[in-house]
């Protein structure tokens, strides 16, 4: 299960990068991607802009299309990162939330529009962005490299047989200072040639 985390994690931050710039929706008959929605919302604000008499537009949308970048960024980020053998778990949960934020935002803002005709782009972010949340969550990111195991295993047999040795030279020096203070009138020597007897 632990590989499956780790190419999971991989797996579905590529297709959240390919699924950036598929169709992922079509207004007016034209297809628009993930990496074109700031430029067309620029674009729909500008003539809004021209054409309102008020010229008090609320650019807060415009500023939130924006943050979409991040999917590619943050996705980008992930492969490297897994490939490198890098925890991912962090950053592959901060991506799935921030997708599913700016979807929700967008349905809520512009449900009518943008969800109307969904491209293949959309799908393939919400579904991978949900499985990547799920793999994030549920699966944990353990190292399950035989050989890592081995070496693990390896150094705490060795810290074990150090701490024993460790022991074993404390009981030795205290049985030492024992008999040296129960016979004053011997040396180190004494105590060392009665030992090998």
């Amino acid at each position: 299960m632990n590989n499956f985390y780790k190419k999971g994690d991989v797996i579905f931050s590529g297709v959240l990068l390919i699924a950036f710039f598929l169709p992922w929706t079509n207004i007016f008959f034209v297809n628009i991607s993930g990496y074109q929605i700031p430029n067309a919302v620029q674009g729909l604000f500008d003539i809004g802009s021209v054409l309102s008499d008020t010229r008090e537009i609320d650019y807060t949308a415009l500023y939130l299309s924006y943050a979409l970048y991040t999917i590619p960024v943050l996705s980008i980020i992930i492969i490297i990162a897994g490939f490198t053998q890098n925890n991912t778990r962090f950053i592959s949960i901060i991506l799935g939330i921030c997708v599913f934020v700016i979807l929700i935002y967008a349905y809520n803002q512009y449900g009518d529009i943008v969800f109307k005709r969904p491209g293949i782009g959309l799908i393939l972010t919400m579904l991978s962005s949900a499985c990547l949340l799920i793999t994030s969550i549920f699966f944990k990111s353990v190292n399950s490299d035989p050989n890592t195991l081995e070496h693990d295993n390896i150094i705490a047999e060795s810290y074990r047989t150090q701490t024993e040795k460790e022991n074993e030279e404390l009981t030795s020096n205290q049985a030492m200072i024992e008999w040296l203070e129960a016979n004053p009138s011997k040396t180190l020597n004494d105590y060392y040639a009665k030992k090998k007897q």
